[in-house]
């Protein structure tokens, strides 16, 4: 199983693939535009043309070949914590960054913290 992050954002579809290799997913991605092509269609908001998802290969990866979920969370944690919701234009030119052990394991203490809390 490998974690990504989907997201539907003023009529566009981005997806974030922690993996350091471009990996396509047709079949989501037919999934997320016929859903956003029927959310359009039933609310009136116009044009039920839909373009092609569009994958933000400048977001970090992950460091090793396990990290999948932490990465998706710190995606989250930090699209969330930006108040401009700048990650397409962050995120869309091509990098090899990653995520450092620290920025990892402070979403995993969160994780943590939270699951301790709710047991």
């Amino acid at each position: 199983m490998h974690w990504i992050l989907s997201i539907i954002w003023e009529g566009e579809i981005y997806i974030l693939n922690p993996l350091p290799h471009p990996t396509q997913f047709p079949e989501l991605e037919n999934a997320l535009a016929r859903a956003l092509k029927k959310f359009n269609v039933e609310t009136g908001r116009g044009s039920n043309k839909i373009g092609k998802a569009k994958f933000l290969s400048g977001s970090p990866k992950q460091p090793g070949g396990h990290e999948c979920a932490y990465v998706v969370m710190r995606y989250m944690k930090e699209i969330i914590n930006d108040t401009k919701l700048t990650f397409a234009k962050k995120w869309l030119p091509k990098s090899r960054a990653s995520y450092t052990e620290d920025e990892l394991n402070e979403v995993r203490l969160e994780a943590l913290h939270f699951i301790q809390d709710h047991v």
